[in-house]
């Protein structure tokens, strides 16, 4: 079941704790003996779980003590979560208040709302700022100390506030319009000269600086513009400036964290499209010391992000064996260990490593893991594409050929359906240049075939790091022309980009 194997190993000590306040031996609990079975994926399905374990109940009892196990895991959450930021702290304060209301402790629901109204304020929190004041007026009528006429003047303050914030997503929209219709053909001109010549035309833009989330909500559109525009530079540039502003303001906390992270993110693998590989590994690192805040609030969710820049700058640097130890590292990182986007970075990575080793078995190996049916079937069209092409390409190393001709054919048969579409046209190329190849050893010196395989390299994209192709195709022919292995020929192609010192 999917929600238990969503929890990670607090969560899961956290759901049998609190088994333990309804359950004096846990072990044997059979909402316990359910969540094991599911956590520990020890049966196919429902039926087989019923079938070993609840046989000797009802089937009806089986959903029922299901549901139970389900109702459970969410009161488990809510206990763990109470106040794990002040967005759902003042929920949980209304809630608190309504149910000393049904108590009939008047006083006390008021004082719990009060408190929920000054988190809510402090963090622009507008529309729960309006829950919070139709509370109020609900607790006034059994209650007569609720100062109605107050809580009626700041509910009409927070409906101004909306409308104001209104007008500002209007400013934002304005601004962003004005953005992606803006020339940055002009390299004398940079992002933040561009912005301010922008706001410059805007009536009342200085209003954009008034409210904290309106100014995030600014920054993530103009990334999202110049992230569209491929404009890596201005990216950059803009990024680090809008990093530092807030950081001076000091206008991080709890609460926005998670931009402060975002931001540093985004700078890791900006820095990486520009092949700038040592500042996109300082940016990682400090995303590593920014997990650490607020008792590790968003060290679960972000984590990630810290391994993969390390991994590509030390790849395209030339650091094999390097990679190898942070796959490693990643490996002890218990609270995405397993995850299906855990299995697939760590194999198919280390497929490319290994291949970049020369070592063809363990290669091998790697993208078999990938490859079987209960991963495989769960990955995307578009990457069970990508991962079969690279299998095609470790046949074509092994130099067997006959097997590489069969599995084209399955190939071509398998993904018709998107070989068809334009996306797909030079992954199709690809595939039909290299069954050509393997169908004659000096195929390479037939001059047309040359020609086909240049065509190619000029009609493939740009070279980007951490792109979706585990291998960049349009190498991989420049290193059948030039002589070389993959893996040498990538870190020539990366030097003459400028981005090839070592980190």
């Amino acid at each position: 079941m999917d929600i238990v194997k969503s929890l990670n190993k607090e969560e899961s000590r956290n759901f049998k704790l609190f088994l333990k306040r309804s359950n004096a031996n846990v072990d044997t609990a059979p909402v316990n003996l359910l969540f094991d079975s599911y956590k520990l994926d020890n049966f196919k399905s429902d039926n087989e779980i019923y079938d070993n374990l609840f046989g000797h109940i009802k089937k009806n009892a089986f959903y029922r003590l299901k549901n139970r196990m389900i109702e459970d895991i969410y009161k488990s959450l809510l206990v763990l979560n109470y106040d794990k930021d002040d967005h759902i702290t003042v929920h949980n304060n209304v809630i608190l208040a309504e149910i000393f209301s049904y108590k009939s402790e008047y006083q006390i629901a008021l004082k719990i709302l009060k408190k929920a109204e000054q988190k809510a304020l402090k963090n622009e929190f507008y529309s729960l700022l309006e829950i919070v004041y139709d509370k109020m007026l609900d607790l006034s009528k059994h209650y007569s100390e609720v100062p109605v006429m107050e809580v009626i003047e700041k509910k009409n303050e927070i409906l101004e506030k909306k409308q104001f914030a209104s007008k500002l997503n209007d400013l934002v929209a304005q601004l962003t319009w004005y953005l992606l219709n803006s020339n940055f053909d002009s390299k004398e001109i940079n992002i933040m000269e561009q912005l301010d010549t922008i706001k410059s035309e805007l009536a009342n833009s200085h209003l954009l600086e008034t409210s904290v989330s309106i100014q995030f909500q600014v920054q993530d559109n103009i990334s999202y513009i110049l992230l569209k525009k491929k404009d890596y530079v201005s990216l950059d540039f803009y990024l680090e400036t809008q990093l530092l502003t807030f950081e001076n303001k000091q206008i991080f906390n709890k609460n926005n964290y998670h931009h402060k992270i975002t931001i540093l993110v985004w700078l890791a693998n900006t820095n990486l499209k520009l092949l700038q590989f040592e500042k996109a590994e300082r940016y990682a690192e400090q995303l590593k010391q920014s997990l650490e805040a607020f008792k590790r609030l968003h060290y679960n969710n972000y984590i990630w992000a810290y391994y993969q820049p390390l991994f590509i700058a030390s790849y395209y640097t030339g650091q094999l064996n390097r990679c190898l130890e942070i796959l490693e590292e990643l490996n002890k990182e218990k609270i995405i260990k397993g995850h299906r986007v855990y299995d697939i970075f760590v194999n198919l990575n280390s497929a490319i490593v290994f291949y970049g080793l020369n070592n063809l078995k363990k290669a091998n190996e790697y993208i078999n893991n990938l490859l079987q049916p209960e991963l495989f079937k769960t990955l995307s069209p578009e990457l069970k594409l990508n991962i079969r092409i690279v299998d095609l390409i470790f046949y074509f190393e092994n130099e067997d050929y006959d097997y590489l001709l069969y599995s084209i054919k399955q190939f071509k048969r398998k993904f018709n359906h998107l070989l068809k579409l334009d996306a797909f046209t030079l992954a199709k190329e690809f595939v039909n240049l290299l069954e050509s190849l393997s169908k004659a050893n000096n195929k390479l010196e037939d001059t047309d075939f040359a020609n086909k395989i240049k065509d190619f390299i000029k009609k493939s994209p740009p070279f980007e790091p951490g792109n979706n192709e585990a291998l960049d195709y349009r190498i991989w022919w420049l290193s059948r022309l030039n002589k070389r292995t993959y893996f040498e020929q990538l870190l020539v192609y990366v030097e003459e980009l400028g981005g090839g010192k070592s980190v």
